[in-house]
């Protein structure tokens, strides 16, 4: 075995055997403990390494494996027929909340945000990849899940992608469906430290089912599309007769936005030209148990719930603009537990709105804001209130969205029509990430 560095990348040679019992043992165990998901994913990485040289003779064909920092851990057999890419991110995140008038009831908690732990790759050719995401972080789970026949929501991603022809992919499994932008970026590539309300309120998340994905290029256009059949129930639930299809539809008419920058937020590649896209998605949840449809608490009986989206990006010299709206409907929006009729759950029939703009220096500095608004219906309008954020962030960057430094305050005012008052609070957040 042989170590040596290129472009600050840490390449490991060795002659590798895929001792598949061992790694199923380990992946057993993975799934039965999740508390130790680091552990196990770690050594099935590294045990190769350390009996590889006894076990294979010395003609045997290589495998590379290869480190750096926001890449992982990756493996690539000599045949180039499978590779793994591991990864791994954490956000801690100390906040601090109190009354803005009075200044009572404050709160002050910092808990592990996010930990997630990523395995993706390809299988026999780059055009069939796989990805399988784990959450381990008590915050990054589902609260509003029926313990009796639900797990706690570890599993975040488990799906199979087909590159079958130039600009067309299909995805079985569970991931994220296509909806509103800011949903569909990934956490690590947020310019706050976390999306909206609005987003909290009426997003898609994530879902089982199939999902055929579109790109095209006209000229300087570039032309987005995506359709999804799902369950409609969410993340690794047991299926119900209900289904949702949910549509995206994306255009960025001045041409294709560098290193990904549709998929990220925050203007780091700081482009030399503008660039803008614009998307409407639509999506109709069939007979759903949920509140939120693929999120939410059980409701009392079916309904279908239909949500409409639309969403703008624009980038240009490190200014980055956004903005995303929101309308669902639900004809029958109000469950009534038969056995008490006090006990009401509602789907959140209404408007959401979200705009943020951020600058980012040269130096990796970025200052930013953004409001929110989220009005409900009238049908609900007894049960819930219309709320406002008003949010400042001020962020640095140390190794681009692998390592940063992030934080925000905030002004929030929602009425209560309980008590026919308007609450208002004040809001601190101070959040670190890396990504491995």
């Amino acid at each position: 075995m042989r170590t040596f560095y290129t472009n600050n990348e840490l390449h490991v040679k060795e002659s590798f055997v895929c001792s598949s019992p061992h790694n199923a043992l380990l992946f057993y165990g993975y799934m039965k403990h999740y508390s130790t998901l680091l552990l196990v994913a770690l050594l099935s990485l590294w045990s190769p390494a350390i009996f590889s040289q006894s076990i294979l003779p010395a003609t045997t064909a290589s495998t590379v494996v290869w480190a750096k920092l926001g890449k992982g851990v990756n493996v690539m057999t000599a045949d180039s027929s499978f590779s793994l890419q591991f990864r791994l991110r954490v956000q801690t995140l100390s906040q601090a909340r109190t009354d803005a008038e009075t200044f009572t009831n404050g709160i002050w908690e910092t808990y592990i945000q996010r930990l997630r732990l990523r395995f993706e790759g390809f299988l026999f050719s780059p055009k069939l990849l796989y990805k399988v995401q784990f959450t381990a972080s008590n915050r990054d789970m589902e609260s509003q899940r029926n313990t009796l026949t639900d797990n706690p929501g570890v599993l975040r991603d488990a799906v199979l992608q087909w590159r079958f022809a130039e600009g067309w992919q299909i995805d079985f499994g569970q991931s994220k469906v296509p909806g509103n932008r800011q949903r569909v970026v990934s956490s690590q590539r947020q310019e706050f430290v976390d999306r909206s309300n609005a987003n909290a309120v009426f997003n898609l998340d994530r879902d089982i089912g199939v999902t055929l994905r579109h790109e095209a290029v006209l000229g300087n256009i570039v032309l987005k599309n995506a359709l999804a059949l799902t369950n409609g129930e969410g993340r690794n639930r047991i299926a119900t007769p209900g289904n949702a299809i949910t549509g995206r539809v994306e255009i960025q008419p001045f041409g294709k936005f560098h290193e990904d920058g549709d998929n990220s937020e925050s203007d780091l590649y700081r482009e030399p030209t503008p660039r803008f896209a614009i998307a409407a998605v639509y999506s109709a949840n069939t007979n759903t148990t949920r509140t939120g449809g693929q999120l939410g608490i059980d409701l009392f009986r079916p309904v279908t719930i239909n949500t409409f989206i639309a969403d703008a990006l624009w980038k240009y010299n490190g200014l980055s603009v956004s903005a995303e709206y929101f309308r669902r409907f639900s004809e029958n929006p109000l469950s009534i537990n038969p056995n008490n009729t006090n006990d009401i759950r509602f789907v959140y029939n209404g408007m959401g709105f979200n705009m943020q703009s951020t600058y980012i220096f040269p130096s990796g500095l970025q200052a930013g804001a953004r409001y929110t608004l989220v009005t409900p219906s009238p049908e609900i309008a007894r049960l819930t209130g219309e709320r406002n954020d008003y949010v400042l962030c001020l962020a640095q960057y140390l190794s681009g969205h692998d390592l940063k430094v992030m934080s925000d305050f905030s002004y929030i005012t929602q009425f209560i029509p309980t008590t026919s008052r308007t609450s208002k609070t004040l809001q601190a957040r101070l959040q670190v990430e890396f990504a491995l």
